[in-house]
């Protein structure tokens, strides 16, 4: 059985703890797994739970389980499509609106969790527990507040494109060209932006941070719909806009 109540002083020792020792062990559904955070979260005193909610989000990903202990089932998993048809808009939604209202990462958490324990919204255990899961397991999470990024006027945009027409073309091969490591393919893409690849009397620092702009890199192109969206670009480099 999965030691959920650890012996600690304080209540955050007790949430996060209990979580980290229960992902470490981990063996189930996704579904069952989030259900069973959410039971660990609900533990924690009321004021406390958005920021356990913050820290099950980044926990469920941080950490590596080694499967040795199952995950008892949720009473719910058995309703997941029909709850999936009946709330997943709504948990979509309001994942939506509080990305573009936050203005803070504690805003975003706090008013999440909110909606979540809202009874109008989601009127049951079933529905909370749902909901719950359905946020960890989306892409917008965790949550990041990010600057502006770097505009240009679409007349600019199209004349860089034709001015770096045989760089895109090339990018574009290597997109789609077989490798054996992911690896491999964002060296290459890497190299096209003017970062080489640390030689054998570059130091730790510059091999480390070559790793960190890889291994980036990899992630951002490992993302699902990124590489067939980053193909289409490359396809269409002629395009006439930068929008």
């Amino acid at each position: 059985m999965i030691n959920t109540t650890p012996t600690f002083s304080a209540a955050e020792d007790i949430s996060i703890d209990s979580m980290k020792e229960f992902l470490s062990t981990a063996a189930g559904s996704s579904f069952n797994i989030c259900a069973f955070l959410y039971s660990i979260v609900l533990k924690a005193p009321l004021d406390s739970q958005p920021f356990f909610f913050e820290q099950a989000i980044n926990l469920l990903e941080d950490i590596d389980s080694d499967k040795s202990i199952s995950t008892p089932v949720s009473p719910y998993e058995s309703q997941l499509k029909s709850l999936t048809d009946q709330y997943g808009d709504i948990v979509n939604s309001f994942i939506s609106f509080f990305i573009n209202q936050s203005t803070s990462t504690d805003f975003f958490y706090q008013s999440l969790w909110k909606a979540i324990q809202n009874n109008m919204f989601f009127p049951d255990e079933a529905s909370k527990a749902f909901a719950f899961y359905f946020v960890l397991i989306d892409r917008r999470v965790p949550y990041f507040i990010l600057p502006r990024g770097y505009e240009m006027s679409n007349e600019s945009y199209r004349s860089l494109r034709k001015k770096h027409s045989i760089v895109l073309k090339k990018i574009r091969y290597i997109m789609s060209t077989e490798f054996d490591q992911k690896t491999e393919r964002a060296s290459l893409v890497l190299q096209e932006l003017g970062i080489s690849i640390p030689d054998s009397e570059s130091s730790v620092e510059v091999v480390n941070d070559y790793e960190r702009k890889l291994i980036i890199l990899v992630e951002a192109l490992n993302s699902p719909g990124s590489t067939a969206s980053l193909r289409t670009l490359l396809d269409h480099f002629e395009a006439d806009s930068a929008e």
